[in-house]
């Protein structure tokens, strides 16, 4: 079992940032299997990869209370972005790459974001607006290396009572908002979630929830500080349950999160499902029927809603 509690987390200094404490477990286990994507990612690679955008991104010398908003595909790229605008200090503004462009460039200018960091082609939907008065400067990946070589690179932030990212809500009922989340907030949600999960180096989390959505936090922070492992996959998965519950099987995923009408989906699909040693609903109420039905497949049920 892991030893990460907030118990163990200086209440000072580098502790408190949540790319700092990875990248602590990063050099405790940097062999170890951090990601599991288009190709697999030790820590070793993925603490390297963050650091080479730290050094890129403080290249463009933002305000300290900068926001960047993020518009990548799931790969571990998408991941070291992440933890490098954490590590110096800012927050991410995740915008998903499927968001329509409209409610994408709002979602920016709302959080105002400083800098926008994405693949050239989801920039260029992001950008086709004829406002360019105050839209913020976009950079690809390749430019944020080219712009932090031959640079010194800056110690991690302080996190504690610092914004981690901004949410914005879905807007169903109205204009959507953004929630603004610190460290330490992110800090007991990881607590409890280890805690009540019981997991630790051993298990692998399917990471499976759009960045734009909070449930993604628990399934990439979560085995990151604490030095499990993360399978990153893209949503249409669940379109192909019998690819699904393979591509889980084959790559020893030990942790699965899905809202009830998802697993309900899958549960009724003709696929052969793996075992899991924890199975949670979240996102909605869910049914005893289903909850029973859960059961059968995994060593421990979680409902994380309500």
């Amino acid at each position: 079992m892991t030893s990460f509690s907030l118990a163990s987390i200086s209440q000072n200094g580098l502790d408190n940032n949540l790319a700092a404490l990875f990248d602590r477990q990063a050099q405790k286990t940097p062999d170890a299997i951090a990601i599991v994507c288009d190709r697999t990612w030790t820590y070793n690679d993925l603490r390297e990869r963050a650091h080479e955008y730290v050094r890129g991104i403080c290249a463009y010398g933002l305000p300290s209370d900068s926001t960047i908003a993020v518009v990548l595909p799931r790969d571990g790229d998408m991941v070291a972005i992440l933890l490098a605008i954490l590590w110096c200090g800012y927050a991410y503004v995740p915008i998903d790459p499927d968001e329509p462009p409209e409610r994408a460039r709002r979602i920016r200018d709302v959080a105002a974001c400083k800098l926008v960091v994405g693949e050239a082609n989801l920039l260029a939907q992001l950008n086709a607006s004829p406002n360019v008065e105050d839209r913020p400067l976009s950079v690809r990946l390749n430019e944020l290396i080219a712009a932090g070589q031959g640079r010194i690179e800056p110690a991690c932030a302080n996190g504690g009572e610092g914004l981690a990212y901004v949410l914005f809500t879905s807007g169903s009922t109205g204009e959507p908002k953004g929630v603004e989340v610190e460290h330490r907030q992110v800090l007991h949600l990881l607590q409890a979630s280890q805690e009540i999960l019981e997991f630790s180096q051993d298990d692998r989390y399917l990471a499976i929830a759009t960045i734009a959505f909070d449930i993604s936090v628990v399934e990439i922070f979560l085995p990151l500080i604490t030095g499990g492992s993360i399978l990153l996959r893209d949503r249409a998965l669940l379109n192909d349950p019998k690819a699904m519950f393979s591509d889980l099987k084959d790559n020893h995923v030990t942790v699965m999160q899905l809202g009830p009408s998802s697993w309900s989906v899958m549960l009724d699909a003709d696929a052969e499902i793996p075992y899991f040693r924890v199975a949670i609903t979240t996102g909605e109420a869910v049914l005893p029927a289903l909850a029973a039905r859960l059961t059968k497949i995994a060593g421990t049920v979680w409902n994380l809603y309500g």
